[in-house]
């Protein structure tokens, strides 16, 4: 078993007519699929449905009822749940088929951990770590600026 694509998560635009959202990257368990219509979590029913062979033909299609409407943003994602469930006895024996499925969950974790970082404000490499990121109180109407050692906000 290998991970060969970073690929963790794939968008469509609802017409409110396709219901059917194929998706391509390798998953063990069909509830670590997620669906987002423009970025919160679906309330329609899904089903998912995974390839047979995730090693060869990795993914499947989560089919959504009602169908998103049109043109909302549907976000079909993987989201691996934070646990290791394999259990290892010293001296038993040490299947590599299973070992291996752990360390692809390991990766599509760290995957998953990418692709969000991704998405995050931060400071370029840089930095030299006296930056102070704390927020402070929400104000209705005000912006958040920089002070004018350009240290905080």
């Amino acid at each position: 078993m290998t991970i060969e694509t970073t690929t963790v998560k794939i968008a469509y635009l609802g017409d409110a007519v396709n219901k059917d959202f194929p998706f391509n990257f390798k998953t063990f368990d069909q509830n670590s699929i997620k669906v987002y219509e423009d970025g919160v979590a679906s309330a329609a029913l899904l089903t998912v449905v995974l390839n047979l062979d995730q090693e060869a033909s990795p993914g499947g299609s989560v089919n959504v009822d009602p169908a998103p409407a049109d043109l909302v943003r549907v976000t079909v994602t993987r989201e691996e749940p934070l646990t290791q469930v394999r259990d290892y006895i010293t001296g038993g024996k040490f299947p590599a088929e299973s070992h291996e499925q752990g360390l692809d969950k390991a990766v599509q974790i760290l995957q998953q951990h990418s692709e969000e970082l991704s998405r995050k404000v931060g400071v370029g490499i840089n930095d030299d770590g006296s930056t102070d990121f704390t927020l402070p109180p929400y104000v209705s109407r005000r912006a958040l600026v920089w002070d004018v050692s350009l240290k905080k906000l």
